[in-house]
């Protein structure tokens, strides 16, 4: 199976500018991880072969990028968590402010003990899901629901979906934000006082 990723995926990665960067994030069912439970190490990159603009990132991961800080899990915690609650909204567009609020009210990247056999979680690792240094400015939160960008107690939550779904195909997300300072004048003004959410734009596609 390695060598299929190479063949497949790292020799794709190689058309792809050298001055973008890439982050790749493994998933619990990469069969090409060496960690099948989360949370999990980052990939192997000289072992698959990856080019120099990979960058290859722990599950989950918090990175910054400017003065932008960017959470990621790629294991699903949003459909465990709708399934365990206990008192529900009746609006059907709640859920996907509510869920994601338990994250951030727990500071865990799954605050969900114990986890639900399908998420595999390390009950001796789940410390490194914890938020460290605050919670983040972005956070993506990939789930089997219905795909969503929300703004949540001022922070930008975003579920891209799946790229598949068995025999049809998925969605992806493309979050823009617009740098401090830019514009002129007022405009200035008004960005150098703007939260990220307020300068971010997310925009989900189906395949």
């Amino acid at each position: 199976m390695q060598d299929y990723f190479k063949a497949e995926f790292s020799s794709r990665l190689r058309t792809i500018s050298p001055t973008t960067q890439i982050l790749l994030i493994p998933h619990i069912k990469d069969i090409v991880s060496p960690h099948s439970i989360w949370p999990q190490d980052s990939f192997p990159r000289q072992t698959l072969d990856l080019p120099k603009n990979v960058r290859c990132l722990t599950n989950p991961t918090v990175f910054s990028i400017g003065e932008t800080t960017i959470g990621i899990s790629t294991n699903d915690i949003l459909r465990p968590l709708s399934l365990e609650e206990c008192t529900k909204s009746p609006s059907n567009t709640a859920v996907y402010e509510r869920l994601p609020s338990y994250v951030m009210q727990q500071r865990h990247f799954y605050p969900l003990f114990p986890g639900r056999s399908e998420s595999r979680v390390s009950v001796q690792e789940s410390g490194l899901g914890e938020f460290v240094g605050g919670t983040p400015d972005v956070l993506v939160l990939a789930s089997e629901l219905q795909y969503f960008a929300r703004v949540v107690d001022g922070v930008v939550v975003v579920n891209p979906g799946v790229v598949s779904k068995k025999a049809s195909a998925g969605t992806f997300a493309r979050v823009y934000i617009a740098p401090k300072g830019t514009g002129e004048g007022e405009m200035e003004v008004d960005v150098m006082k703007a939260d990220v959410w307020e300068r971010c734009r997310v925009d989900l596609h189906r395949i």
